[in-house]
């Protein structure tokens, strides 16, 4: 997370509430998870804050206070826990939507694009590319498959959002989930899928 630089795009009065960094937690994080906030505002002195949040039980749309102080010192990359072992989809949609992911030739474009709109000719089917590529064919499944696939996905450790336009909602293949050996091995057997075609073609 260090270094963030954020500046307030307009004017900030007192008792307005900005949303100002947004952090998913999600199964696979590892706990207690810590953050450290210091701000400046001007004409005035830094203050510096802290949260601590020591276990997962955490519902949707919950509010934590952030106590006053710097907190304790966070450790360094270094001595941080090994990346926590995912657990595999039981859900075949879920597994599919990873399988063709690992498809994709680009590991630094590895997720997925949900296009929110949806089929616009049949309203009960959602569009998605496989990829975090700006352009690409578009794939196809059920909504509520789909919806199931990628809330399990994500909430698992497998998938983090990191944007959303009004048109379309990013979420990009985890480090742990690059890490798993599972995932690698899938990635392996696409690249084979992909030669046996091209050889065959060339036959």
């Amino acid at each position: 997370m260090n270094p963030r630089k954020l500046a307030a795009r307009g004017s900030i009065h007192p008792g307005e509430n900005i949303l100002v960094l947004a952090i998913p937690i999600v199964q696979a994080t590892p706990f207690p998870f810590m953050v450290q906030v210091k701000t400046w505002i001007r004409d005035g002195e830094p203050r510096e804050q802290h949260l601590i949040v020591a276990t997962a039980s955490l519902s949707a749309g919950e509010l934590r206070t952030f106590a006053a102080g710097r907190g304790p010192e966070i450790r360094p990359a270094s001595e941080l826990m090994p990346a926590p072992t995912l657990a595999y989809p039981e859900d075949e949609m879920a597994e599919a939507l990873l399988s063709v992911i690992a498809r994709h030739p680009s590991p630094d474009e590895y997720g997925i694009t949900h296009i929110l709109a949806g089929d616009p000719s049949d309203l009960r089917r959602a569009l998605y590319l496989p990829s975090l590529a700006r352009s690409g064919p578009t794939w196809g499944m059920d909504k509520a498959s789909f919806q199931r696939a990628l809330d399990w996905l994500a909430s698992t450790g497998w998938l983090e959002p990191v944007g959303q336009t009004s048109e379309i909602r990013l979420y990009r293949l985890s480090t742990p989930a690059r890490g798993d050996e599972r995932f690698r091995k899938l990635v392996e057997q696409q690249g084979a899928s992909s030669d046996d075609v091209a050889k065959n073609r060339a036959k």
